[in-house]
């Protein structure tokens, strides 16, 4: 039960709006980053396959048949640098099948990838700057990493048979610094990408302890924030040097199993996350009180506030919790389907007001405009569209404060210019070619 003393309502907010969206037992649920909060994805433990949606879960689609019964999703993952590519993780254990399965039309067609144990947790984990994927394997405690979204794999370091790995976080800076929650309640650390790992955070001593998501701030590498299920003292914790120490967040519940942190930039002051989520593992009645499943703070984890997360049937389980940037939407996967919350008005998204234009000129222009960039941009891509929503150009940048686009190839006309941040933030202009 959510403890009374930790959640406290909020009198300046209104309540989420939370609908069921997919009723069947769902595990994994994820947004492509890019999409605005419309495109999502996520699998069913009765019908096994996996589904998508492109009007922000209203309607679900599933993709074309797989040639064996999909085992058990975990993790469901869109890769920002190519949004056409998703991964869907399984169990894989007990199947003669394989653990992970790659998409690279969007969600239509899957292929397996061969080799690779299970997962049971949310192990795929990606590095933006170097465009670098990493796999943890669960029972054989060991990292695989990919450089081309995930067409090839190499295995890192040696197995380990003492580590159940669960999840596994990795800092968003080139350093190769891994984190690693285990099914024995135990943070490891990795310096050198999961080669070698030294345990810097004990279990507990309570039964069937597990760390089941590890999270890192966009913004300050050395920031992560962990879940520790099941745990009597410290079920949510912080590091602020990238796992070599670890302080407590005011926790409101014991059986915290899903987290998730506002990735936007006003959210994360000097880079710490101000607005995070939980959701409850637990399969206990009172817990099915409406609001109690998932709560929010937005100070931090000083403070707890409920939801208002509908009641559903036990075991009330909330497996996976994905917020999306772009559109302030919040995703649950739980025992009784997937949820969808629009976020309220808050003191969080009056800090989130910043400039979302983009700023153009010449504008308009016969041939060549220069784009600046918001300073918090980061590494994002910038996207060149027609009136009709057809992509014309597409572009990585990383820490660039202006860019030059040529349109002299291009009919004269109105086009969209988006930029969208891995970190979260986007923003859009038009830009109007001219006759010479």
């Amino acid at each position: 039960m959510v403890l009374g003393l930790l959640v406290a309502e909020r009198s300046d907010a209104q309540d989420y709006h939370w609908h069921c969206t997919f009723s069947n037992v769902t595990y994994a649920v994820a947004f492509n980053p890019l999409s605005g909060g419309r495109v999502l994805f996520t699998s069913t433990l009765q019908l096994q396959n996996i589904f998508r949606s492109d009007d922000g879960g209203e309607h679900w689609y599933p993709s074309k048949p797989l040639d064996v019964p999909l085992p058990v999703v975990h993790q469901i993952f869109c890769l920002p640098s190519d949004t056409s590519i998703v991964f869907a993780l399984t169990t894989g254990a007990f199947h003669s099948t394989a653990a992970l399965y790659r998409s690279t039309d969007g969600g239509q067609n899957w292929t397996a990838t061969p080799n690779l144990g299970g997962i049971d947790g949310e192990a795929l984990t990606y590095e933006p700057l170097t465009d670098a994927l990493y796999y943890g394997e669960n029972f054989a405690g060991v990292v695989y990493k990919s450089m081309n979204h995930g067409a090839s794999w190499t295995l890192i370091g040696k197995p380990n048979a003492k580590v159940t790995l669960c999840t596994l976080g990795i800092s968003p800076d080139a350093s190769r610094v891994l984190l690693a929650g285990s099914e024995e309640g135990v943070i490891d650390l990795s310096t050198d990408e999961g080669t070698t790992w030294s345990v810097v955070y004990q279990a507990d001593s309570v039964q069937n302890p597990e760390v089941p998501k590890i999270v890192f701030s966009s913004h300050a590498p050395n920031v992560a924030c962990a879940a520790r299920w099941h745990s009597d003292r410290e079920s949510l914790v912080m590091t602020h040097d990238r796992g070599l120490t670890w302080s407590t967040i005011a926790s409101p519940d014991p059986h915290v199993w899903a987290l998730e942190i506002d990735q936007r930039q006003a959210a994360c002051p000097n880079g710490n996350p101000m607005h995070l989520w939980t959701g409850l593992f637990t399969q206990n009645a009172p817990d099915t009180s409406a609001g109690g499943l998932v709560v929010e703070s937005t100070d931090g984890g000083s403070s707890w506030h409920s939801t208002s997360f509908p009641r559903i049937p036990i075991p009330p389980s909330v497996w996976v919790l994905k917020h999306d940037t772009a559109s302030g939407t919040l995703a649950a996967a739980t025992d009784s389907g997937v949820f969808i919350g629009h976020e309220p008005k808050s003191a969080v998204e009056s800090l989130l007001s910043a400039q979302s234009k983009l700023i153009l000129y010449p504008n308009p222009t016969t041939s060549t405009t220069t784009i600046a960039l918001p300073s918090n941009a980061g590494s994002s891509v910038l996207r060149l569209s027609n009136i009709i929503g057809k992509v014309l150009f597409e572009k990585k940048l990383r820490d660039t404060r202006s860019y030059n686009l040529d349109l002299s190839g291009l009919p004269e006309g109105i086009y969209l210019v988006r930029l969208t941040s891995f970190s979260g933030p986007g923003w859009q202009g038009h830009i109007v070619r001219t006759p010479r």
